[in-house]
């Protein structure tokens, strides 16, 4: 199966998926400069 390529989601979309599932978040802007230095890979 040929491997499809995704355009990374956007630091503010995964912050707002993150939040939607259910994530409780104090501090969205330091959740923000953990994305930018640690960003989900698919």
């Amino acid at each position: 199966m040929k491997k499809i390529y995704q355009e990374p989601i956007s630091i503010d979309n995964q912050v707002k998926n993150l939040i939607d599932l259910g994530l409780l978040v104090e501090d969205k802007l330091m959740l923000r400069k953990f994305l930018e230095e640690y960003p989900i890979t698919g």
